[in-house]
């Protein structure tokens, strides 16, 4: 675990889930600090208890993902990826996995045929999901996002490029204080694994009881449980933030009502718009 505290910017950087758990599970809440991630109820959470949404962060959420496969099989993945997962073009090579009989009889030197390789990108991304919405929000629309998320996530991969994903939170306070939450869910040597991730990413309690959680026991300076947990930060100073203390270049998606309403082939735009990474 990472820990960077200098006065009004607290960072938490987590190496994986089961840091992250331990973290949540273990050091005792601060003095004065608010307990919502034990007495949120399920409507607000889509869980019954803390130690409930402690068991999917660590083990999975089956059901979760089961909706994530459905909503897979909506999704055109061939029309949005174009000729990029396609089946490789065929040519005629010195060499090859099968022969072109009429013109190795006519003495032609490329008699046989061969696959053109895919060209992919294999460029690493750094991608930090911050997962805050307001107490407004409805858990279902939560879910929704966190879905297409997870689908681009997945068509990325496919186009050849290699991801480093962070789940966490990204939160302003009163007089200039900040704190970000991030969690290494995948590694960019890893493949992806809906089903180990999904409810980092897509599920309610992630901010609503794990996050909120975090934010009881850390050893920040300010206390963002006071007033709601803390307002939202603006995606720039963010990005701006992480890029400065974390020494690393990131894509920063947020979940904030504006990208809610927002369907995938949107979301795509926007990442080819703000990030100049287009995949189909």
């Amino acid at each position: 675990m990472l820990e960077i505290n200098k006065g009004k910017i607290y960072i938490n950087v987590f190496n994986n889930i089961d840091e992250l758990a331990k973290y949540v599970s273990t050091k005792p809440r601060k003095s004065g600090r608010d307990d919502s991630s034990e007495t949120g109820g399920f409507t607000f959470t889509k869980t019954h208890s803390f130690e409930e949404a402690l068991d999917l962060l660590k083990y999975g959420d089956e059901e979760l993902f089961n909706k994530i496969k459905d909503e897979n099989k909506k999704l055109n993945v061939n029309k949005l990826l174009g000729n990029i997962i396609n089946r490789p073009k065929q040519k005629q090579d010195v060499v090859g996995f099968q022969a072109n009989v009429p013109q190795y009889l006519l003495g032609i030197p490329t008699n046989m045929i061969n696959q053109e390789p895919k060209k992919t990108s294999q460029k690493v991304l750094n991608i930090f999901l911050n997962i805050r919405v307001t107490a407004g929000t409805n858990s279902n629309e939560i879910i929704k996002i966190g879905t297409q998320y997870l689908l681009i996530i997945d068509l990325l991969e496919k186009a050849g490029y290699r991801c480093n994903l962070y789940s966490g939170t990204a939160n302003s306070g009163y007089d200039d204080n900040y704190c970000y939450l991030l969690t290494r869910i995948k590694t960019d040597r890893e493949p992806l694994n809906i089903k180990k991730i999904c409810f980092t990413i897509a599920h309610p309690s992630m901010q609503r009881r794990i996050k909120f959680k975090w934010q009881e026991v850390n050893d920040g300076n300010y206390d963002f449980t006071y007033n709601g947990y803390g307002h939202d930060d603006d995606k720039k100073h963010t990005k701006s933030i992480l890029e400065k203390e974390l020494k690393q270049n990131f894509i920063v998606w947020t979940y904030e009502d504006d990208n809610i309403s927002k369907n995938t082939e949107q979301l795509l735009e926007d990442l080819k718009k703000e990030y100049g990474i287009e995949i189909c």
